[in-house]
This record gives structure tokens, sequence and C-alpha cells, in this order.
């Protein structure tokens, strides 16, 4: 019965019909009554009936258990029953309705298994003999117990689900004394299984079989119970010693070929698949089981690889025959691939330690064991590839057998044709050609029709594939493993854990006794015959096979770009790939098919869609071969290694074509086949990959020939693909792809209009918007670098196909697609409602589980379908959270293609913007003069910013949230926006300055906004996937944008009514100030720096060896080289965010800033940070100081770092003098610089020590005068490098080669900090005088540290000034003895100074002058008197070099422009030449030969010491003729006026004599401030004048303030203080006093009224006749400064007189283009030296020192007529800027100042003019005018009295400055 029927479906339903009607009948009638002939009919029935009958009894009989028979007795009725039944039954209602009708005998199953099981223990005791025979009874009972499991097997096979729950449920109730359920089960092949050899040995290994078939039967599907249950069954147990054997290996000794191996096995794969589930069991967890479960699985699966590793024996490979041995090589195979899938989860996502320990100690044990063993290898590379081998073994052997046949044939005619007459005579030759040619023809026929069928593996079994598949799919596994392994220790060898090397090894072939010539293809090569159309189209297993192997493939390819790393030599591993593919024909030939049948069909179906999946994962292999295999991406496009098709590559472009339309009909009226839609969208975003990685490695690059030797492999097809666009071309493909473009818009545009209003996500439109994103992502990279290729090649470059794009239509597409790019933030909340609420898994260990390839065509987030598999299970298929999690999964689809979007986007508009400001005016380029672009770009980065930023914000709320940051898309959009407002700050904005404003000030609030968000997400630590070189870019490019903007707000005044406006401004600033320093607080110097306390904050590492330039787009910089560009940045924000005393606000909103910008340092500790970069970049600089000056590359690393540490240690200085200056006005910032003693820093920077030391040395500043000049000094001060000649300009000059030292500038810079710390200081101390006692108290210390400052550098300040008359010898030793005028009579100075001396002489004297102001003076006089007279003494020393230096080049520039004007004089007028200058009346070849001697004297004085210095030098200053322009050496020697012309106005000499003019101011500020009759005048109150006796006091002369008695008793000091008080004090000069009324006639200086009753009591100071000394010498100026006797002694007046004319000259000649600080510069100098000039000639008046000078006394008259004639010095009335029209000082002086001037002048004014007057009545009559030739050749002597002109200019033998 049970063979007849044996689950045949037409015979059980007819049994079962049969049985209805049977049982019916026998309800009707009784069974005596039924005839033979119908019991006949249902003797079936009756035998089922009968046997239930048996059954049912025994298990009655059972049941009452009276008396006990052998087990037999009860087992065999049992066992035929079951087997009948189970026999009788084909599907699983049948099976359904058995087991739950009352027909079922109760507890059968139940009765059934106990017997089993106590047979077991009988049948085990003959393993323990060796008896040979056994008893009937013994094989019947082994017999039916195996009946009894089969028939339950069956049972439960063939009924489902409900059917193994039933047996499950029997199999739970059992005798006390026996186990249960797996137990029972595993009790009973234990004991059944044959020890030894005896007579039940194949009965026993049956019935083993048997129950462990029943056992993973009962597995599937069942609960957790059951299969921990069977996995403790399995545990290992003790062997021998501390040996242990696990419970699987006992039954795996029979080998691959055992039945009870392949039931074990597949016990084994039932438990591999259920790890994940298990062990995320909320009971296993707490009950501490699952780590013993897993080791369990895992140790059973390291049983299986010593099993599988039996097919390879003796250097051979046994193919698995018979289908024991293929199920169990399958189920191996599924058994490891399904632990390690089950593994990783738990490795990364459970919350027990001691599981995810034991997880990764197995799963590594697995890789290792897939690794070395070489066996287990090449049985997994075998059976992956078995199908294609075996046939390729078979082709081989039948194509050999058939020519050894044809060739035995043809030897045969070849003996035999002379007996052949068919040919006659030709038969010899045609006979055996024709044979041999017809068995050529018939086994290449042969050979390649076998071939080809063994290509699709034509004769080869089912199993053979389905183990092909999951041996794939376990290189799969492996390779992610193994990734993932590299990935989380770098020092793995990822070549070494994946099956790279096995893939590129030979397959190994079977027993070559069975098999002749097995193939001898490497495993890559038979893998890759799995790629075909029609596999793929079959679908089913040889679709998975087709699929798997294309995606083996790519990550084989995919693992060397990985082990390469950085190294991206094409070459690595091109040959074996090469080989290894069949040099990428096949691979062509597939994909040439593929694409004509993915465009040809236009339905789409299942098969289609797979292969659609196959054709991607190819083009995705090239995409990465043209990467980093081109050789093999060349034979795939090309046809072949040596070919040239351009077949596949056309249709690829075809793939193209049709795509816009079909898009645009999507967006217009809708597709009704949207499959179709989507299929071709794909396939030509598989197209534009591949097109993508060409243009990015080969367009830029290859030559622009398809034949000439390319530098890429593939650039012949990328040059074939960019000439399409010629004219002829049929398909434009850059036309095609802007089309694909501008679609793609059209569609997100439509699909935007098409979003659900709420919060309702459509899955599917989602799914749209990522596909077109996607589209337009790929595209654009194309075309970037399209339009970079066209512009290199031509300036001009056709680009038309772009040019809409940057319109207002598209601009404004644009902005709201990447406006709504927000799918992060969506994001989110769906993974929290999806997997999120099943445990606290992060998305970060979600996606190392399951990553996403960024290789793939479509954006994708994760492993989709295994990921899916993971939730359901954990979510127990719980249909809403796996409905979450699909939309969460479709979201972040979104958010990928958004950020791959953004990435491509970014590039392509910078292209633009560089293209658009090249080739067009700034009015056309509308995008950056409207601002949309930028604006476009921050609302992007805002909302961007936004998602995820929320995103990270879910951490707090959700710990399972923590997305890894991909931050390359923010990265490209900053560094868009920095380089956009680069380009915006040289085009005219649209609209007025106001709207320009208020659009500049809104884009700096975005940036500050942003930048906000983008800070706080690349600060917390918690982001370790961060790249920090992202991180810090970022930073960087916003950062930068913001300075540009600061920058461009410059340009507009706001408007300080508008508080909303101002307040918006400077908390924007305050904002971006609070940004720098946390930039500044996140980095450092070494990793184990951690002097900055914030320890949440991200670090970024900088150093001091990255390049100063820094390109925008940082391609080759790393996190080091960005971060050190960060910090240079930050620094240069705070110095422009720093309170600017120039503000365009009112006082009290600057004010305001300044206390908010002080409160900001305050609270993030700023100055602590910028102490700690200050100490890093000052130690790398002084260690690095002496070999950088000692080097004589300029590319060394040392002085790389030397400068880059240099820099950094002056942004710093540059900020704190910043800061320093605003303390003047805003006394926070003042006091936190105080109290954070910044200053003491600065101070004991050892660069400054270093550096100082090294100048004094080389420069001889410490020795004597005398010793001084005869040392030749080899390095100038101030510059690094020595002294050396590098080209020689022309005969006798040399280009000087020094480099300035950046240790110098420091110096500069700190030498100002402190100058500006004691005006702050002096300023804030006045305010808080009577205010703030606190304050005071707080800013005392700032006096005494610039006191410290310039005691403990006093050497070095010094040696500044003596350091000039050095400098002399320098440049003769730099220039060579041919740079000097040869002529004896026209020396050169005796100082000089190059433009950093100068520079440092500059600020050495604003210090000195800070020092002596008010009561500083008196402190610091009374600590280092010494000190102090130094000061004074220098001061005297800078004011003779600084004023002989601008007098000789204001009379040199005087008497040149003379000269040029001479010829165009009218002579009509005896004073013509006189008024053009009065050393003209000497004659022309005497004021040139004036003109060359002051000329040589002010250019000799300028130092030229780099190369840069010398080229300012060649350039002339002045609007002049062309020829006035052109170079000393190119022009005529003759011509000594232009070319001394140009030595007095070039560049150089203009900008050091600015500099000059305010050392000047400085030195004449000092002299004053010092002068004794500054402290000459003494004040007192009106009661101290009552109580003195003012007559014995004062004397006729004596100066006196006078105020009226209305004022009120205050001392004189305070009217000074007080401008009111000021103005009710007058001085007077004392004519007499008078004892008898204490009264005094005075004469007011400021009227010359003379008042005649001033009582005493109005006195409130007087002069201290004591204290009236001069510093100046009495000498008048000297008609040349270049005379050796005008440079020796003191200085004198005549230096005064020099600087006034150089003020006067100077104001005259730049009275157009004058700029307003050196209007400033000439307006401050002039009063100074206006004011001193007339202190000194009252001084030297009232001693009579005169008298003894009488010719010097008129000269001095004279000259001081010249400058303050009443006539000429008429005040214009102007306060600001000097406007000169006529030569004179009227309009530099302020009206006060020069009529004080003129006041006290006035005497030797009059007695000036009446003098001049007389010479030139006298001269006029004697002299005779007529104009004569001899008058400009100079030759005669003119006789009668001299010109009085002539005493201004020209010198005698007297004329001396002593």
């Amino acid at each position: 019965c049970c063979v007849l029927y044996r689950h045949s479906a037409p015979l059980c339903d007819q049994f079962w019909a049969d049985w209805d009607s049977f049982c019916q009948r026998e309800e009707e009638s009784n069974e005596d009554e039924v005839d033979e002939d119908e019991q006949s009919d249902y003797s079936i029935c009756y035998l089922l009936d009968a046997c239930h009958s048996l059954a049912a009894s025994t298990c009655v009989e059972l049941d009452n258990g009276t008396s006990r028979q052998p087990i037999l007795t009860y087992l065999h009725p049992l066992s035929s029953f079951l087997n009948m039944i189970a026999s009788l039954c084909a599907n699983a209602s049948t099976v359904q309705s058995i087991l739950s009708s009352d027909f079922l005998p109760e507890g059968l199953i139940t009765k059934a298994m106990l017997l089993c099981a106590e047979l077991a223990p009988q049948v085990a005791s003959m393993n323990g003999s060796s008896s040979k025979s056994a008893t009937l009874e013994e094989k019947t009972s082994v017999t039916d117990a195996k009946v009894v499991l089969r028939s339950i097997s069956t049972l439960a096979f063939l009924g489902g689900s409900w059917a193994r729950d039933w047996v499950r449920q029997s199999l739970a109730h059992s005798m006390p004394h026996l186990p249960t359920g797996p137990a029972m089960l595993y009790k009973i092949a234990t004991f059944v299984l044959p020890r030894k050899h005896h007579a039940l040995e194949g009965d026993c290994s049956e019935l083993t079989s048997c129950a462990l078939r029943l056992l993973a039967d009962l597995l599937i599907d069942a609960s957790v119970e059951w299969h921990v249950e069977a996995v403790n069954c399995f545990t290992s147990y003790p062997s021998f010693g501390d040996q242990s054997i696990c419970g699987f290996a006992q039954f795996v000794s029979g080998g691959i070929h055992s039945e009870i191996t392949l039931s074990a096995m597949s016990i084994l794969c039932s438990l591999s698949m259920q790890v994940t589930r298990h062990a995320f069991d909320p009971k296993l967890i707490s009950g501490g089981l699952v780590p013993p479960q897993i080791e369990t699985i895992g140790e059973g699966v390291m049983v299986g690889f010593e099993v599988l590793s039996t097919l390879y024996s003796g250097g051979e490979m046994s193919f698995p025959l018979s289908k024991i041995q293929i199920a169990s090589a399958h189920i191996i195979i599924s058994s490891i691939t399904a632990m390690l899938v089950g593994l990783k989860p738990v490795i990364y996502l459970h919350e027990d330690d001691a599981a995810r320990n034991t997880s990764y100690s197995i799963r590594n044990d697995i890789i290792e064991a897939l690794t070395t063993s070489t066996v287990v290898g090449k049985v997994i590379a075998f059976l992956a590839s078995s199908p294609i081998s075996l046939n390729l073994i078979k082709s081989k052997s039948s194509v050999k057998e058939l020519s050894q046949v044809m060739d035995t044939v043809s030897h045969y005619r070849r003996h035999n044709a002379s007996k052949n007459a068919t040919y006659g005579g030709w038969s010899r030759f045609v006979t055996p050609k024709r044979a041999s040619q017809k068995v050529r023809e018939k086994s290449t026929h042969l050979s390649s029709h076998l071939t080809s069928d063994a290509k699709k593996g034509v004769g080869i079994g089912v199993e053979a594939y389905a183990v092909s598949e999951v041996a794939l799919a376990l290189l799969l596994v492996w390779y992610e493993h193994a990734e993932d392994i590299t990935s989380s220790d770098s020092s793995q060898d990822l070549h070494h854990h994946s099956p790279f090397n096995l893939l590129l090894s030979t397959t190994p072939s079977p027993s070559q006794q069975r098999y002749a010539n097995g193939p001898n293809d490497v495993t890559l090569n038979l893998i890759s015959r799995f790629i075909d159309v029609d596999y793929a189209l079959i679908g089913g297993l040889r679709s998975n096979v087709a699929i798997m192997s294309a995606q083996v493939i790519n990550l084989c390819l995919r693992n060397t770009t990985i082990a390469n790393g950085f190294n991206r030599d094409i070459n690595v591993g091109s040959n074996t790939f090469l080989a290894a593919l069949g040099g990428g024909a096949h691979l062509c030939e597939i994909l040439q098919s593929a694409f004509h049948k993915l465009l040809d069909d236009k339905s789409v179906t299942q098969q289609l869609e797979e292969l659609l999946v196959m054709t991607l994962a190819v083009t995705e292999m090239v995409a990465i071969s043209v990467e980093f295999q081109p050789y093999l991406a060349r034979g795939v496009l090309m046809g072949g290694e040596n070919e040239e098709s351009w077949k596949l590559i056309d249709i690829m472009v075809t793939s193209l074509k049709n795509v816009p339309a079909l898009i645009k009909s999507y967006s217009d009226d809708g597709l009704s086949d949207e499959r179709l839609l989507i299929l071709r969208c794909k396939l030509a975003l598989g197209s534009l990959q591949v097109f993508s990685k060409l243009w990015k490695q080969c367009r830029l690059t290859c030559n622009q020939t398809i034949t000439s030797d390319n530098a890429h492999p593939c650039g012949g097809a990328t040059f074939y693909l960019a000439n399409l666009d010629k004219k002829g071309s049929s398909v434009m493909i850059t036309n095609t792809i802007a089309e694909l473009i501008r679609s793609s818009l059209h569609a997100l545009m439509f699909l935007e209009d098409r979003r659900p209003s709420g919060d309702e996500i459509s899955v599917q439109t989602v799914h749209y918007k990522s596909l077109f994103l996607d589209i337009a992502a790929r595209s654009l990279d194309v075309i970037t670098i399209e339009t970079t290729a066209r512009v290199q090649a031509q300036p001009n470059g056709v680009t038309d196909f772009v040019e809409d794009f940057a319109e207002s239509a598209l601009m404004e597409c644009w902005s709201l697609i990447l406006s709504s790019c927000n799918a992060a933030t969506l994001a989110a909340p769906s993974w929290i409602r999806s997997a999120g609420n099943l445990s606290n898994w992060s998305v970060g260990s979600f996606l190392r589980v399951y990553p996403s390839r960024d290789t793939t065509v479509d954006s994708s987030w994760c492993s989709f379908d295994q990921a899916l598999l993971l939730v359901q299970v954990i979510s127990l298929q719980d249909i809403d959270f796996v409905d979450s999690f699909v939309e969460c999964n479709a979201l972040h689809c979104l958010a990928q293609a958004e950020l791959s979007f953004c990435t491509a986007w970014a590039p392509f508009f910078e292209v633009i913007v560089a293209n658009s400001v090249t080739t067009r005016p700034g009015d056309e380029v509308w995008m950056l003069r409207s601002g949309v672009l930028i604006e476009s770009i921050l609302n992007a980065i805002e909302t961007l910013s936004h998602g995820i930023l929320f995103s990270e914000s879910l951490v707090t709320n959700h710990v399972g949230y923590q997305a890894p940051l991909n931050l390359q898309h923010l990265v490209k959009l900053c560094s868009l926006l920095s380089y956009s407002l680069m380009a915006m700050t040289s085009i005219r904005l649209e609209n007025g300055e106001r709207e320009k404003y208020q659009r500049v000030l809104r884009m700096l609030a975005s940036v500050h906004n942003s930048a906000n968000k983008l800070f706080a997400i690349t600060q917390c630590n918690s982001a370790s996937v961060l790249n920090k070189r992202d991180g810090c870019l970022i930073r960087l490019k916003l950062l930068n944008a913001s300075l540009l903007l600061l920058s461009e707000l410059d340009n507009y005044h706001p408007d300080s009514s508008n508080r909303d406006e101002v307040y918006t401004f400077s908390s924007t600033r305050i904002g971006l100030a609070g940004l720098a320093v946390t930039a500044l607080q996140s980095l450092q110097n070494s990793p184990e720096d951690d002097q900055m306390s914030d320890t949440h904050l991200l670090r970024f590492n900088y150093d001091f060896r990255s390049a100063i330039e820094y390109r925008s787009e940082a391609k080759d910089s790393d996190e080091k080289s960005t971060a050190y560009q960060l910090l240079r940045t930050s620094i240069s924000l705070l110095s422009r965010l720093a309170p600017n005393m120039i503000s365009k606000l009112k006082d009290y909103q600057s004010n305001a800033y300044g206390a908010d910008f002080a409160k900001c340092l305050k609270q993030n500790n700023a100055l602590d940070c910028l102490k700690h970069h200050l100490t890093s970049a000052s130690y790398v600089a002084t260690l690095t100081y002496q070999p950088a000056h000692n080097k004589a590359s300029t590319n060394s690393l040392t002085q790389i770092m030397h400068r880059n540490a240099i820099d950094v240690v002056a942004l710093i200085a540059a900020f704190v003098h910043t800061l320093t200056d605003a303390g003047s006005e805003i006394v926070d910032i003042l006091l936190i610089l105080v109290e954070n003693q910044i200053f003491r820093s600065l101070m004991d920077c050892p660069l400054l020590k270093k550096s100082l030391k090294t100048s004094i040395s080389t420069s001889s500043a410490n020795l004597q005068p005398e010793e001084r000049l005869m040392t030749v000094i080899k390095q100038h001060r101030g510059y690094c490098v020595p002294v050396k000649v590098q080209k020689k300009i022309s005969a006798g000059q040399k280009r000087p080669s020094s480099e300035s030292d950046g240790a110098h500038l420091v110096w500069r810079s700190v030498i100002r900090i402190f100058s500006s710390l004691l005006r702050s200081t002096r300023c804030q101390c006045s305010i808080h005088e009577k205010v703030d006692e606190n304050v005071l108290h707080s800013l005392v210390p700032a006096m005494y540290v610039v006191f410290d400052f310039v005691c403990t550098f006093e050497n070095e300040l010094f040696s500044c000034f003596s350091s000039m008359f050095h400098q002399v010898q320098t440049q003769d030793h730099v220039m060579g003895k041919g740079a000097k005028i040869k002529s004896n009579s026209i020396p050169s100075s005796p100082f000089g100074f190059t433009y950093n001396l100068l520079l440092e002489a500059e600020a050495i004297s604003s210090l000195f002058s800070e020092l002596c102001e008010g009561e500083v003076k008196q402190k610091f006089a009374h600590c280092r008197s010494d000190t102090f007279k130094s000061i004074l003494s220098s001061s005297l020393i800078l004011t003779k070099i600084t004023s002989s230096f601008l007098g000789s080049l204001g009379n040199a520039r005087e008497i040149l422009t003379a000269l040029s004007n001479a010829s165009t004089l009218s002579y009509d007028q005896p004073s013509a030449m006189f008024n053009a200058h009065p050393v003209l009346a000497e004659g022309i070849p005497n004021a040139r030969h004036e003109a060359i001697r002051n000329a040589h004297f002010a250019s000799s004085c300028c130092v030229c010491a780099t190369a840069e210095d010398y080229a300012m030098s060649q350039v002339c200053s002045i609007n002049t003729t062309e020829s006035m322009k052109q170079k000393i050496e190119a022009i005529d020697s003759s011509n000594f006026e232009q070319s001394f012309q140009i030595r007095v106005n070039n560049t150089f000499i203009v900008l050091l004599e600015r500099i000059a003019g305010h050392c000047l101011i400085n030195a004449l500020a000092v002299l004053m401030r010092s002068h004794p009759s500054f402290d000459s005048f003494s004040s007192f109150t009106t009661e101290e004048a009552r109580r003195l006796d003012i007559a014995a006091l004062i004397s006729p002369g004596t100066i006196v303030a006078i105020r009226p008695q209305t004022i009120g008793n205050k001392y004189l000091n305070s009217h000074i203080k007080s401008s009111e008080g000021f103005c009710n004090v007058r001085y007077a000069q004392t004519l007499r006093c008078d004892r008898s009324n204490r009264t005094l006639l005075v004469r007011f200086f400021d009227s010359g009224f003379v008042e005649e009753r001033v009582p005493w009591s109005w006195l409130v100071g007087m002069e201290d006749h004591s204290k009236r000394h001069h510093l100046l010498s009495f000498s008048p100026a000297p008609k040349s400064i270049s005379e050796e006797a005008a440079n020796r002694g003191k200085l004198s007046i005549g230096h005064l007189i020099f600087v006034l004319r150089w003020c006067r000259y100077s104001a005259s000649t730049n009275r157009n283009r004058t700029r307003r600080s050196f209007a400033q510069l000439l307006r401050c100098l002039a009063e100074r030296a206006a004011l001193l000039l007339s202190t000194e000639i009252l001084l030297h008046s009232d001693q009579e020192e005169s008298k003894s000078h009488n010719e010097n006394v008129q000269k001095v008259n004279e000259q001081l007529l010249d400058l303050f004639e009443s006539s000429k010095c008429e005040h214009t009335g102007s306060e600001t800027v000097p406007s000169v029209e006529s030569g004179d000082l009227g309009a530099l002086l302020k009206k006060e100042v020069l009529q004080s001037v003129q006041f006290q002048l006035k005497r030797q004014l009059q007695s000036a003019a009446i003098e001049r007057e007389e010479e030139i009545k006298a001269w006029e009559q004697n002299s005779g005018w007529e104009t004569n030739a001899n008058f400009w050749a100079g030759g005669t002597k003119r006789e009668g009295r001299r010109s009085p002109f002539r005493a201004f200019q020209r010198q005698v033998s007297s004329d001396s400055f002593s």
C-alpha cells in the first residue's frame, strides 16, 4: 500500500474519497452484511481500518500498562498505521484533517516516540558487541522504529507549520524518566549511532539519520525554547583530559556521503539561520543564554568545515556525484553563510558584551578558517564555478576524442590515396588536404558548440546551480566580513582576509582519472561566464547566479581599491584582472546584448528587471575599473584587449537619448507604464556612471587623438565620446546630458507640486525624487568636467549647452530644489518609529552591519533586503514597524541622493561662476550681481545643516539614533559659497547702496546661522565617523565667507538710526567671534596636547609643515594642513571683528559692541586659547630659527615650518595689537588683556629673544662707532637671509636677495602693542580717575609691564638707531663699488635704513613718545633715569636722520621740478627765475649739480634689501612722460636729470618717505614733551598767587598764564584738561611789574594787546627761567644736505626748516592725489616742527646766543620768512585735509598754531622782510635785467651785489650745523 500510493496526489485523493464512502457505508450497515465483492472494492480501506484498530488497541494497552510486552509487540502496530497514514497523504490539508480528527488514536505520536526512545538503549547495547548476527525481533524492532520516525517526519514535512507544531506538542508529553522534544530525538540518535561494525549497523545508521532528520524538520519555524533545547543537546562534552568534542562531531564521521552527516548538518543549518532571532530574544538575553548558544553553533560550523574539506584530498577535487553529497555540500555552505550573516548584527547591535565578544570571536575564527585553509578555499571556489567547470571538462574530453578519431581517418586516407582514382594524379594533393580541412572544420565547429554550451551550463542539473548559488553567496558574505575586519583594525591586510587571492588562482579540477584535461582557468574567469543575458531571463537559480557573479567581481575590484588605499597606480593588478576576465570581450558582448534587450522591449517583466539588475552590476564593474583597472575597462568598452569597437559605447549613449522625453512625459501627462520609466532611468544611470568616471579620469588629461599614447588607457574611448558633439553625429552627448538635467529638474519641480500635505509621506514619490536627483547628479559630474575642458582648451570655448543653467528660470528651480533638501529631517523620526523602537540601535551601528555601496547606481542607504529581514524578525512580523522601516529606508535613500546632488551641483556652479567672471563683464553676471546664487547656496546650507542638526539632536532623546556624518556635500557648498563671495566682491551689485547693505547683512546673518549649526555638528566628539578634514574644511570655508562679507560691508555705510540693523549687525559679529574662538579651541598642535578644558570637543590636529598657499579645492591638503589654515583664518576673523576705533557707527553703539566683544572673549577663555597657540607657534619658530636662516634652499621643510609658525605668531600679535588699541575706548577689553597677562606672554616669547640676539650679533650694533665703520656687515637687520648676489643687472649693479625676517615683524608688532598699551591705559585712567577706583587699581600694573619691557629689551631697542649708521657699508657690500657715484664731490649719506629697519624705528619712536607723555614720563624718568636720557638722545639722532633724509628729498624734487619747468618760464620780469626756484639764479648747470647732490644723498639713505624693494625702486611714482617710468638702466646715461628724477620719485622711496615722516613725528613728540621748557611752567592757585611776592619772581619778559577771577581756584593743568577752562586762560609776556599796585603790565600772545593793570591774583602760572634751555643748535638749513659739514655735530634748527620745506613741497605737489592719511601726516608733522622751531628760536633769542653768529641769524631769519611770510601763510580755513593752492604752509597749519608761530617769530620775520626788500632793490638797480645765454651756461661771472635769493640755497664755507 505504501509503495503503491507513496504521496501521489491523484491516488491519495481517490483513496480518501473511497474512505469517506467506506465510513458512510459502515455506519449504514453492519459489517456482516457486506458481501465479498464490495469488500474487495474497499480492500485498502479495510486494511487501514484494521491498522487503525490494532493501533488503537495498542494505545489502550499502553495506557493501561497492566502487562508489559516486548517493545516489538507495541511498536509494530503503531509503525504500520503511521506508515500507512503518511503514505496516503499528499498535501497539507489532508495531513491537518487527519491529525486533527478523532480517527487518529489519542497519543499515537507520543506513544510511538516513547517506544522508540525505550528501544534506543537496547539498540545501543549492540554497539558494544561484535556479534555479526541479529535476531529477527531485533531487526524488526529497528525497522519499525525507522518507519515511525520517517512517517512522523513525512507528516511534519507535508503538513507544513501546523503539522510541525502539532508534532512538537505531541513530543512535549513524555514519561517522567524520559526526555522530551529535541532531547528525545537527540537521545535516540545518540544511542543508535553505530560505534562499531555489527549486524544492524546499516539499520542503526538509517535510524540515526531518521531521528536527526525529524529533529531538523521540527526545528523549522520552531519556538525559541525548542531551539535552545536543540542547541543544548549538541553542546560540547568532555573527551580525553581537557579536550571536548562538539556534539555535531559524532554524527559526521561517515563523511560527506553519509545520510547521518546530511541530517546533522541540516540541523546545524536550521540553527544557524536563527542565530540573529534567538540572540535578540529577551528571555535568552535575561538568562545569559546567548553566548553559549552562539558558541555551540559556531563549533558546529567548524565541524562543517572539516566535512567540506573531504572533497579535496591528495591534490584532487572530488565533485559530489550523489544527491546526498550535493545536498551535504549545499547545506554546509548554507550553514556557514547563515552563521556569518547572523553574527554581524550581534557583533554591533547586541546589548550584551559577552554575546558581542563571543560572536566576534566566532566570526573571526570562521574567516580565519576560510582564509588559512587552502583545502576549504579550493572546495568553495570549485563549487562556486562547478556548472561551468564540469561543462568545460566535458566539452574538452569530447573534443579530444573526436579529434583522435578524425586524425585516424585522415591518416588512413593518405596511405590509401593511390588506390583512389577519383582525382587521378591530383588525388595525392587534393584528398589529404580536404580530409584535413574537414577534420579541422568539424573539430572547430564541435569545439565552439561545446564551449558555448559549457558557458551556459547546458547539461548540468539544478543541484549544481543550487550549490553554486550558495557558494557565491558565501563569497559575497566573506568579502563583507573581510572589509569589516580591516576597517576595524587598520593593521590587517584586506587581501589576506578576503577571497581575493582565491578568486584569482586556478580552479582545482576533479580527479584526472575520471575527467581528462580539466579546465586551467582562474576561478574569477569561470564565475564571469555565469554573467549571461539568457541566464538573467530564465529566472530562478540561474538568474541569481548571474547577478551574484557580477557582484562578486565588483567586490573583487573593490577589494583592490581598498587594499591599495591611496596608491592610485593603474598598473596594480591590471594584468591579473585583464587575464582573469578574458580581456573584457565576454563582458562587452553581454552588455551589448543586455542593452539591446532592455532598449527594445517595451513591456517590463520580472525577468527584464532581473536582467537590469545584472546589467547595472556589470556597468558598475566597468565604472570601478575605469579608475582602478583601466586596461580592463578599455577591454570591456572596446570589445577586447586589442580591439577598437565602438558598438557598446554607441548603445550606451543611445540609452540616454530617449530618457529626457520619458521624464517629461511623466511630469507632463503621466505614463501608463511607470515601470518602463524606472527601468530606462536606471539604465541611463548605469551609462552615466561609466561616463562620469571616464570624464573624471580622462577628459582633462588625455591627448586629443585616439591613436596617440594617452596617459589613461580609456582615453581613446573618452575622446570618441567627446567628439560625438561634432557636426554629423547622430547623438550629441553633452547636449543629451544637459537635456537630462533639464528634464530631471522639471520632474523634480513636478514632484514638489505633488508633495502631500502634512506629515504624510509617499514612498513612491520619495523613490522617484531620489531617482531624478541621481540622474541630475551624475549628469552634472559630466557637464562640469566637460565645461572645464572646453574652457581650458579655449578661453572662450563653446559652453552654450549650459548657458541657460544660470538664468533666472533655472536658478529658481535650483534654489527651490536645494532649499527642499530636507530628507534628513524626516528620516530621523522614521527611524525612531521603526527599528529605533525595537531596541537602542544606532544608525551608525546598523549601517555597519548592513552597509551601503557607494558605487551602486541607485542611492542606497543600507543593504535593504537583509536589513528588512532583521527588522521583521525583531518586530515579530509587525506590519506597522515593517512599513515604518520601508519608509525610513526610502527617506534615507532620498537624503543620500540629496547629498549626491549637492556634491555635484556645487563644483558645477563653481565652474560656471569662474567662466562667467572671466569671460563676461560684471554687469552680465546676473546670478552674482543679483545675489541669487549666493542666497541659494545659503538656503541650501541652512536647510541641510538644520536637517543634520535635528537628526543629531535625537541622540539626547533617543540614544539609538546617531547617524554617520558624510559632510562632503556641505564641504562643496561651503567652498562654492566662499568662491562666489570672492567673485561677488569684484562685481557691482544691483539696486542702491541701502539695499546692497541690507542684502549683504542678511547674507552675513545667514552664514552665521548656518555656521552655528555646522559648528555644533562638527564639534561633537560622539560623531566618531566624522571625517575630520571635512569638518575642518567646513569651518574654514564658513569663516572665510564671513571675512569676505565683512570686507564687503566696509564698502557701505550703515544707518545708525536703524536700531534693528545695528543690533543684527552687532549680534552677528559677536556670534561670529564666538565661532572663531570655538574653532581655535578645537585646534591642537599635537594629539597629546590637552591644554584646553573642553574635552567634549572634537580636536583637529595641525602642524606647521603645511604649505602657506591654500587652494579653494584643497584636494591635496590633509587634515593637518586644513587645520593650520583654520587657525590662521580664525585669528584673522577675530582681528577683523575686534572693535575698531574708526567705526561707522555711533560712539555708544561702538562701545556697546566692544563690551559685548570683551564679554565673548572672557566667557570663552579666548585669550588663554590664544596664549596656548602662541606658545606652540613661538616654540616651533624658535627651534627652526637658526636652521632656517642658515639654509639656502627656500623649499626646505625647516623653512616652511619656520615661516608658518612665524605667521601664526604674527597674526596673534596683530590681534592683540588691535585689542590693545580698542582698549583706549573700551575699558572691558583692556581689563581682560591685563588680567590674562597676555603682555607677559609676549615678553616671554622665546622667538623674540632668539631673533634679537641673532640680529644684534650680525648687525654689529653693539660695536663702538669707530669700530663699526671698519666692519662690513653681511646681513641686514630685520632680514633672515644673509646678503648675497643672485643676478647681475648691468655693469656695476647687482640685485639684492635678502628676505624679510618674520620674527622682525613680530618684534615690531610687540613694540606697537606696548605703545598702544600705554596710550590705552592713560586714556582709561583719565576717564575713570574719579569714577571707578577699581579700574585704576587694575590698570596700574599695565604701566609697569611696559617699563619692564623697555628695561628687558633696552639694548635691542636702542640698537635700532645705531644700526642705521652701518647700513651704508652693507649697501655697498650688496650693490658693489660700481653702484656708487664715482665723483668724490658727491658723497653719500653716512647713514641708511632698510624698509624693515625704518618700520622698527617708527614703532620704537612711537613707544618712546608714549613713555614721555604726562605722568608716565615722570614715573619712568624716576624709575629709569638712564634709560630716559637714552630715549632723549636717540630721539635727537632719529630726528636728525629723518629730517636730513626728508630735507634732501624735498630739495631734490623741488629743484628737479624747477628744472623741468625752466624752459617754459617767461623772463619778462627779473623775479621770474627766482619765483621758479632761487637756486636757478646761479645757473642751470649749478642747479643740476645741486639736484644731483640732494638726490644722491636721499637715495643713498634708502637700502634695497630684497628683490621686491629693488623692483619698487625702478618704478616711477609720478605722472610724467613714458620715458620717466622706465628703469634706470634703460635711460640714456647722458640724461642725468631723468635718472635722478627716478631716484627720488620711485615707489620704494615714497614708501620709506612716509614711514620716515611717522618716525619724525614721534621723535618730535619726545623732544617736545621732554624739552626743558616743557616743565618750566609752574602753576598755582589764586590763594597761592595772593600770598606770593610776584615782583620777586617775575622779571620783564617772563611768560605768565592769566585767568579772570570768575573761573575759580583750580590749577592750570585742570584748565588744560578742560576745554572750557583752557578757553579762559590767556598767555602773555610780562613787560613790567608794579609792586605798589600788585599789578602787571603784559602783552597777550594771541592778540598782541597790552594790558596795564592785571592783578596778581589772576595769575595761575608762570615760567621758570631756570629751566629755559634749548635742545638744538642755532644753524640755518644749508644749501645742500649732502655737504659733509651738514652732517656733523648735533641737531640744529636747520633740520626743522628742512622738514617744513619738505612738508610744504609735498602738500603742494600732491594736492590732487594725496590720501587723507598722508595729508594728516603732513599737517601733524608741520605743526610739531613749527612749534618746536619757534620755541627753539625764542630760547636762542632770549639767551642772546645768536649775537656771535650774525650771518647765521640773517640766514635763519630769511629762511623763516620764506616759510612763515604773512602774505603767503594765509590760513585756508580747512580743518581736515590740506588743500594747498600756493607753495606755503597756510593750509597745513591750523589757524591757532600758525598765528602762535607767527607771533613768536614776529621779530625775526620783520627783520628778514626788511633786509630782503633792501637786497631786491639794490640787486635790481645794479645788475640790469636782460636775457643772456650765459645765464643758462653759467660761464660769465656776475658782478655787483649778490642776489638776496642766494641766501636760501647757496652755502659758504662757514655754513655748519654745529
